[in-house]
């Protein structure tokens, strides 16, 4: 199996413009030096995107992150206001209606 994996492989090395007919990454007569340069191509177009979208995902969490931030020191602001004025009254029934 190796010996003809290798054998395959020189051929493709040494042969390139030859049709591939024998490689197992290749399911048509297309030469294979073309054929692996269209699927490199393709596959760095789509990592370039995955990338950008990744990017682009973490930008928008960093904002969320500091919209956060800001709101939870605004409550905790609050909270020490409020703590300043002494204890909450409690809430009687009547307040609910």
């Amino acid at each position: 199996m190796l010996e003809s994996y290798k054998a395959e492989n020189k051929q493709h090395r040494t042969q390139p413009e030859k049709q591939c007919n024998t490689c197992h990454w290749c399911d048509d007569m297309t030469p294979l030096n073309t054929r692996h340069a269209e699927e490199l191509q393709k596959l760095q177009v789509e990592c370039a995107l995955l990338y950008e979208e990744n990017q682009n995902l973490l930008r928008m969490m960093a904002s969320q992150e500091e919209k956060l931030n800001g709101e939870i020191k605004a409550l905790r602001k609050r909270i020490e206001l409020a703590s300043a004025e002494g204890p909450m009254p409690r809430l009687q029934a009547w307040h609910l209606r």
